[in-house]
């Protein structure tokens, strides 16, 4: 049976995007807010979706969930006002997906002056291109990647683009210009940074071994066979740590490596999690891409040191020998590296606590949760910020 020429699929797809319009229905969202991420699971860009969600709770926005992945725990961080709707659980093919692209496409043209929002989700991306104008259409870019894979060719349709950081949409900026798209675009974008809740000031951390803090997703782009490298180059250089990996990643350490390290599992009680970054002296990603993680946020507010690749936005707070270190992105000098800053923090503990009161430091003056709800306010209610 010969294959179907390829020129033919847009053709499908318009038929079944449109098919998906007749279905819209008649519903109105009142707070003409629709927000589109791609799901909710333990990650630092689920809590910052549920932050924005929750900073604009009091209006009810719309909230769709857009990959198939099943269960979502981290959806009741959602506000109870908002109405959240699993669509991505409806997309298990190509041809339902682009039925309900074209059935939230029609129902969202339907309002008046609505916005969008889209965090992570191509399918947001894809639905941008069957909004009507009238149709305010924003995305939010937390690392590089998204950019690279597929939202770049929306570009010109999206009314403002928020990055995490200067760093990355410094970087988008570049490809802006080595694509040739028009200059005027760059003016859309906008830098919104995530914040954390601040726990009280930490107490003394405890003595002996050097405690070492892993806390993530397994995803690729993290590495996390490298902190297992480091654990087990550690123990050989004799030095004192104790490696703790907060996530469901044993798997992805080499056999060799695991012996070295304690796995948790998946945690989704930010309580446990905050014990862990209690007890930690330093915190340790290897990633080799990043916007600028939640987690090191997170440390730092904890008076936890970063030990991180120098990628993305991390040089931005992670300040060599003040509140942190940056380490070689390149994975063969990365392990030596990371080896020997956590000897040198092991060694001069007056040296590692006068970096976690720096860390700390940073973290009040530029984490707090004001200025990020008061930015997300202006942009998406048109509220002023302060």
């Amino acid at each position: 049976m010969t294959a179907k020429p390829r020129k033919q699929r847009p053709i499908r797809r318009a038929i079944l995007t449109r098919l998906g319009g007749l279905f819209a229905g008649s519903q109105r969202n009142p707070s003409r807010l629709f927000l589109l991420f791609n799901h909710a699971v333990v990650g630092g860009a689920d809590v910052v979706h549920a932050r924005i969600a929750q900073s604009v709770a009091e209006v009810s926005p719309w909230i769709y969930l857009t990959l198939p992945t099943w269960p979502q725990p981290f959806a009741v961080n959602f506000p109870a006002s908002a109405r959240l709707e699993f669509v991505g659980r409806r997309c298990t093919g190509p041809a339902r997906r682009f039925f309900h692209i074209g059935r939230l496409a029609a129902l969202i043209n339907a309002h008046e002056r609505p916005t969008v929002l889209g965090g992570n989700s191509r399918f947001f991306y894809e639905l941008t291109a069957l909004l009507r104008p009238h149709v305010r259409c924003i995305d939010l870019v937390h690392a590089l990647a998204s950019v690279e894979h597929f939202s770049l060719p929306y570009a010109p349709r999206l009314d403002a683009r928020v990055f995490i950081n200067a760093g990355v949409r410094d970087d988008v900026a570049a490809i802006y210009d080595q694509a040739g798209l028009e200059p005027a675009l760059k003016q859309r974008m906008r830098v919104i940074e995530n914040c954390v809740d601040l726990p009280p000031p930490p107490p003394p951390k405890p003595e002996g071994p050097l405690r070492v803090l892993y806390v993530g997703r397994g995803a690729p782009e993290k590495r996390v066979h490298l902190v297992g490298r480091v654990a087990s180059a550690c123990a050989d250089a004799g030095i004192a740590a104790e490696f703790t990996l907060v996530g469901d990643v044993n798997e992805l350490l080499d056999p060799a490596d695991r012996q070295y390290c304690r796995f948790t599992g998946l945690l989704d009680n930010p309580a446990l999690i905050h014990e862990h970054y209690a007890a930690a002296h330093v915190l340790l990603l290897t990633s080799r891409s990043e916007g600028f993680p939640v987690v090191v946020m997170e440390a730092m507010a904890h008076g936890v040191v970063p030990v991180c690749s120098n990628v993305g936005g991390m040089p931005a707070h992670v300040l060599p020998g003040e509140t942190g270190e940056l380490l070689p992105a390149e994975e063969a000098a990365l392990v030596p590296a990371a080896v020997e800053a956590l000897r040198n923090l092991a060694a001069d503990r007056g040296r590692l606590a006068a970096m976690a009161a720096a860390a700390r430091a940073r973290a009040e003056q530029h984490f707090t949760p004001e200025r990020f709800v008061g930015r997300w306010r202006e942009l998406l209610l048109g509220e002023g910020a302060p």
